[in-house]
């Protein structure tokens, strides 16, 4: 199963592993979601994807603890996306029509839906992946947004 590495913020983070949060809200998504939403595939639909939650550095006092700050805390299934449907990402993102309009600036988005949440006892460090394409490069610095990785053994 292919595998995702996204940098969320320490606020968003902790209503996901409350469980209050259950859609992440992205301007894009998986080359694999995005085909299927357009329609440019056969398939039925795309295999479902691991996703490890990065904790970001910034903004964490009063959220987390510390030991989950800037670390691989949780991972989910990622098993539906949906394109920009408001109702939705309104309802399970957490956010506010206005924090979604900021965040968007008027382009298309995407829902991710989070399935079946891991968070892990002892959090993971980046150097516990590596980048999917160059699967000798250990990862030092988190991505903008999200990447593909692969577990090192």
């Amino acid at each position: 199963m292919k595998q995702i590495l996204i940098s969320i913020k320490p606020k968003w983070v902790a209503k996901i592993l409350s469980g209050e949060k259950t859609l992440e809200i992205r301007k894009t998504a998986p080359k694999e979601w995005v085909d299927y939403l357009n329609r440019k595939t056969d398939k039925p639909n795309p295999e479902p994807i691991i996703v490890n939650i990065y904790c970001t550095k910034s903004d964490y006092i009063g959220y987390l603890p510390n030991k989950y700050v800037g670390k691989v805390v949780a991972r989910f299934v990622l098993d539906k996306v949906r394109p920009d449907y408001w109702s939705n990402a309104l309802s399970g993102s957490c956010l506010s029509p206005y924090e979604v309009k900021e965040y968007v600036k008027g382009s298309h988005f995407f829902s991710w839906q989070i399935s079946d949440l891991e968070i892990f006892d002892e959090p993971k460090k980046l150097s516990d992946f590596c980048t999917y394409r160059k699967p000798s490069y250990v990862l030092e610095r988190a991505p903008q947004s999200w990447c593909y990785v692969e577990e090192r053994q």
